[in-house]
């Protein structure tokens, strides 16, 4: 390229230059698995994210349910039960709370316990069931309620846990007259009493001290 100026005097002097112009385009210089074209170098994929083969493509995010603790990966791992990951490019999976759970691995979501079941520990891949003598009429539940004895409450009908095997029932009665009556329901090795669920052996001393128990 020229170019010529001339001052006033009209003498003129002619500039003869060449302009170059390098560009390093990142399909120029592809980058291994687990990296990608950053700038003017190959840096490796963040926590969060991977690239499964060599060449110029970019690192993408790990989808919801799966996760990446390290850097430089070539691939995601799914959320193990128990766990979930709810948006993409996530690093760490998040455990369920109490109260909900994970059955299987890779998971987006943790589930709601069901009524009648409850979970009180965090991380979970299922929920217990209440226990004899206890209901939960509610979803996402970290403890089941016990069942009021004669209070016509209907809590624990069908499908809660009163209804299981080997359920006995005793009567107390003694000085306090009649009407003074304390049933203990009897579920397994515990016992409703009054309105407390206690182990059998508590439950039945209970009754021992204050009554003296008969069998109904």
């Amino acid at each position: 390229m020229a170019y010529t100026a001339t001052d006033a005097a009209g003498n003129a002097a002619t500039c003869r230059f060449e302009v170059r112009v390098a560009y390093a385009s990142p399909c120029s210089k592809p980058c291994d698995a687990g990296s990608h074209w950053l700038g003017s170098s190959c840096a490796p994929c963040q926590p969060g994210w991977s690239k499964p083969v060599a060449g110029a493509g970019a690192c993408m995010p790990c989808d919801p349910g799966e996760h990446q603790p390290a850097g430089a990966a070539t691939r995601c791992e799914a959320c193990p039960s128990g766990h979930h990951a709810p948006a993409r490019g996530r690093a760490q999976c998040t455990a369920c709370a109490p109260g909900t759970y994970a059955a299987a691995a890779g998971s987006r979501a943790c589930t709601p316990c069901a009524p009648n079941t409850y979970q009180p520990y965090a991380a979970a891949e299922a929920c217990f069931p209440c226990h004899a003598g206890t209901y939960q009429e509610f979803e996402g539940a970290t403890s089941c309620k016990v069942c009021g004895v004669g209070d016509g409450s209907g809590n624990c009908g069908a499908g809660s846990g009163v209804a299981g095997a080997g359920n006995a029932s005793t009567t107390a009665s003694g000085a306090d007259g009649p009407g003074s009556a304390e049933e203990v329901v009897v579920y397994g090795s515990r016992a409703v009493y009054g309105f407390a669920l206690l182990p059998l052996a508590v439950a039945a001393s209970a009754v021992r001290g204050h009554y003296g128990a008969r069998r109904a």
